[in-house]
């Protein structure tokens, strides 16, 4: 594993579980994934920062990225039950 934040090895730990829980696909780079979710969060809270979003809405963008990064490895087992993704569109 490499030099990873506590935050990194958080999600590093969420993706592990979702693997064992076969809602991700095995053989990915975890450690990829894990600083991407990050990185995900930090650039939400940049845009709510600047006013690009509102606090109403930093959920659902937080949501939408992380979605949109783990999508590509998730099983089907998982896609029924957690890919609801607010729409950007009220």
């Amino acid at each position: 594993m490499s030099q990873l934040t506590p935050r990194q090895r958080t999600r590093r730990a969420a993706i592990l579980e979702m693997q064992d829980r076969k809602e991700l696909k095995m053989g990915i780079y975890v450690d990829v994934y894990a600083r991407s979710l990050v990185s995900a969060t930090w650039g939400t809270a940049l845009l709510w920062l600047k006013a690009v979003i509102t606090p109403v809405n930093f959920r659902d963008e937080l949501v939408r990225g992380s979605v949109a990064i783990l999508f590509p490895v998730a099983t089907g087992k998982s896609r029924p039950r957690s890919w609801a993704v607010p729409s950007p569109i009220g």
